[in-house]
């Protein structure tokens, strides 16, 4: 049990340290802590479920390039965020429902294709034959986990030069950071060198 508890915490460390810079953004961008705290629990559970069910279902690692293909969404996102609308923002003081969705909805995308490509290539071989106790035991410190990184998020962003540069800045970073992710997939997971070679 050990094992397992030690393994979950270096794979969740291993796979998200680039992910505490998007949460910085997005905590800058929307200023709706628990929205985008319920948005990365949501997507951070399926994450850590869909490599359980395959690494169950399958007892082996699919194919990388057709994990490599979640790095379409970060991309479409970074070239959205490029060319922002003029309407009015989400972060409006006056919340309504459907903003508050596109808040949850938008953090738990890209939590998903943002740290999927990476989570499920190395979650499921940590995964295979382990008993549903000990999936149970790397679920719960996964999520720990991922609290104590949404924490620390919060800490970062709350840095006057951080959030300045956010205010200033934040679509541009969003940009480059979607698309670092995106690309970054596609190309360490050899996507791109399987539809090109």
């Amino acid at each position: 049990m050990i094992e397992i508890i030690i393994t979950s915490i270096i794979a969740y460390f291993s796979t998200n340290l680039d992910y505490i810079l998007l949460l910085v953004l997005l905590l800058g961008t929307y200023r709706r802590p628990r929205l985008i705290l319920i948005g990365d629990l949501i997507g951070t559970s399926v994450l850590i479920i869909l490599p359980m069910i395959i690494a169950k279902l399958l007892g082996e690692v699919p194919k990388m390039w057709l994990i490599g293909l979640l790095g379409i969404f970060p991309i479409f996102f970074g070239i959205k965020a490029l060319f922002p609308n003029k309407t009015p923002a989400i972060n409006e003081t006056e919340p309504n429902l459907n903003s508050s969705l596109k808040i949850i909805f938008n953090t738990t995308i890209l939590t998903i294709t943002g740290c999927g490509a990476d989570n499920i290539a190395v979650y499921i071989p940590i995964f295979i034959h382990k008993t549903n106790l000990e999936l149970l035991v790397s679920y719960m410190i996964m999520m720990l986990m991922a609290l104590s990184f949404f924490a620390g998020s919060i800490a970062i962003g709350h840095n006057k030069k951080i959030e300045q540069l956010l205010n200033r800045y934040g679509h541009y970073l969003a940009a480059v950071i979607y698309l670092y992710l995106g690309i970054s997939d596609l190309v360490q997971n050899g996507t791109i060198s399987h539809f090109i070679g």
